[in-house]
């Protein structure tokens, strides 16, 4: 198992499996895989989708979106497709 400090860890780490006659298997957590789908749903910069995964992660819930209802429902169906619960709360 290797932890990696940058993003050319991964590609030196690959080189040196293969010249050891070993096959690379790489895996991501979980959060890493839904931040594409959250930057689409509510139109956000990456930072931003990290920081709500983080947020649910550590706190249990984060307010992702505020708008008209109908939007809220838009996004709301957009996070519901990857088994995010999602939670609109009026008034």
């Amino acid at each position: 198992a290797s932890n990696h400090l940058s993003y050319l860890d991964v590609l030196f780490l690959t080189h040196f499996l293969f010249r050891n006659g070993r096959a690379p298997r790489y895996i991501g957590k979980e959060g890493v895989f839904k931040v594409p789908v959250i930057i689409k749903a509510i139109r956000c910069s990456r930072q931003k989708a990290e920081k709500h995964t983080w947020e649910v992660h550590t706190r249990g819930r984060s307010i992702v979106y505020t708008g008209s209802m109908f939007l809220c429902l838009q996004v709301s169906s957009i996070l519901e497709e990857i088994a995010l619960k999602t939670e609109i709360q009026t008034g």
